[in-house]
């Protein structure tokens, strides 16, 4: 399935922007244990490789057969508090779908970059015709800044017609930029929040209002709520998250006064890559194969 599409730069700065800035809608709760990088290792561990790439340091690769695609393999949105949350079907996705970036390598396939700040989800909306556009974030990008030093790669967008945005199989009618041809252009959508840590900018997707008309169903934003568990479900009265205190590698090393493991390595987010990434390689064999040709990181536990 082909339709009309152009991926156009829209050259715009802070003085073009719209920010609808709110407080967090995440409610904390006290007595958690701090987030270190060593839970990341450790919880994501059994399901994929972490490797240590040139540039980015430690990464992750998800271990799944098949075609995969970051916010729209096995998930859908969710109209929160805080916006358009991605809900995941991977006991994994606590993590890489609301922390952290992902980038698409020609040879390893997606790559998760962990990071300390939770949104709902880091990617860039946009619309295009009849359909609603995403696109995950690439790491050190400012969703602020679309379009006037950085656009997503053609491939990186999913282009879902507008009445099935909140479908809970979504994918089925979902396609990929690199499924369509040069015709019209997408415009990216500047509704943005403001995250509880560090006060970062992430986008909150289309207007509830619009998407109730475009789908013809009642939408009810549910909140927001964190849990001292690694929880990954929504219910129709909340969303409950893991959310806890951050303790970046740097704040540990001040507390412990010992040397960080090598597994701690590339705390802040890395500069993005200056290579384009072409259209993606799905065949996943090959990229495992690639994947074990790099130095892979071994998890431990905190002692």
């Amino acid at each position: 399935m082909k339709i009309p599409f152009v991926l156009k730069n829209m050259g715009w700065g802070f003085g073009g922007l719209f920010l609808f800035c709110s407080c967090s809608s995440v409610v904390q709760t006290d007595g958690e244990e701090p987030l270190t990088y060593q839970v990341f290792y450790d919880h994501l561990s059994p399901y994929g490789t972490w490797i240590e790439y040139p540039g980015y340091g430690a990464v992750w690769n998800p271990n799944i057969r098949g075609d995969f695609s970051p916010y729209l393999t096995n998930g859908h949105w969710q109209a929160t508090t805080a916006g358009w949350a991605w809900v995941s079907g991977y006991s994994w996705g606590w993590a890489t779908f609301h922390y952290g970036r992902w980038y698409y390598d020609d040879r390893f396939g997606w790559l998760w970059i962990p990071g300390y700040e939770w949104s709902p989800a880091w990617v860039v909306w946009g619309s295009a015709a009849d359909y609603y556009c995403w696109a995950p974030l690439m790491p050190g990008i400012d969703v602020t800044i679309i379009y006037d030093s950085w656009s997503p790669p053609p491939f990186y967008w999913n282009l879902c017609p507008r009445p099935y945005l909140t479908h809970t199989h979504l994918h089925h009618n979902t396609i990929r930029g690199d499924g369509v041809r040069p015709g019209t252009r997408i415009n990216t959508l500047r509704n943005f929040q403001t995250t509880s840590t560090h006060h970062l900018y992430y986008a909150t997707g289309p207007a509830f209002e619009e998407v109730q008309r475009e789908t013809r169903t009642t939408i009810t934003p549910i909140p927001i709520e964190t849990s001292k568990s690694i929880p990954n479900r929504a219910t129709s009265t909340g969303m409950r998250v893991y959310s806890p205190s951050i303790e970046t590698p740097e704040m540990q090393q001040r507390r412990s006064a010992k040397p960080i493991p090598s597994v701690y390595r590339s705390a802040d987010m890395p500069r993005q890559n200056s290579t384009t990434p072409t259209i993606p390689d799905t065949q996943r064999k090959t990229q495992r194969n690639n994947i074990k040709s790099l130095p892979q990181e071994r998890s431990t536990k905190r002692r």
